[in-house]
């Protein structure tokens, strides 16, 4: 009993260290570089890094390859194609190319096989070479991933006809699980006597 014990402790306390592990690297993996411009014209800009839960809309941020993206944002600056997968949030499993509008575009650039310019929460940059900066456009709630989530959170949860026989099927057992025991205790406690 002392042995079990002691490796259940032993477990419990591994288990909390590698929970604390996972934490700190997905804190990491989770800062984003930012610029903030400032001056007269906007002209001197400072790079920092800061987790992507404070982003708020209109930050400009480094899109770079293996980021989880967490805001919807605007290529605004690329280096090259930026491939992205989106399969977490759209279910195709189809990469994404990403690209920069050229100046002067004035239609519809999907229409027109230039691309695609916006960069969506739930997906991934897959392309090893991508670097590129982006607006946001949408943080939380208002993302596109975070629409999926509130929608998902706000619908009911309906049970199935065989749920709810298993439900109270389980309530039965519940009931006369605590009946026996009653009648039990009771007869031992007038054995005793």
């Amino acid at each position: 009993m002392i042995v079990t014990t002691v490796n259940a402790v032993n477990d419990y306390h591994k288990q909390e260290q590698f929970a604390q592990v996972m934490r700190s690297e997905d804190a990491t993996r989770r800062l984003v570089t930012m610029f903030r411009c400032h001056g007269m014209h906007h002209d001197i800009c400072h790079a920092q890094q800061i987790p992507s839960s404070e982003l708020v809309v209109g930050d400009i941020v480094e899109v770079r390859a293996g980021m989880q993206l967490s805001v919807d944002a605007l290529l605004l600056h690329s280096y090259g194609d930026i491939i992205t997968d989106e399969s977490a949030v759209t279910g195709e499993n189809d990469e994404v190319c990403k690209r920069v509008l050229p100046h002067g575009v004035t239609s519809d650039p999907l229409s027109e096989g230039m691309g695609d310019v916006f960069l969506i929460s739930g997906s991934s940059i897959l392309d090893g070479s991508a670097e590129g900066l982006a607006v946001v456009c949408a943080v939380g709630p208002h993302s596109f991933a975070g629409e999926i989530a509130m929608t998902i959170q706000d619908s009911e949860k309906v049970n199935t006809p065989l749920q709810d026989q298993l439900e109270h099927m389980a309530t039965v057992i519940g009931k006369l699980g605590t009946a026996a025991a009653c009648v039990t205790f009771v007869a031992l406690l007038l054995k005793e006597l």
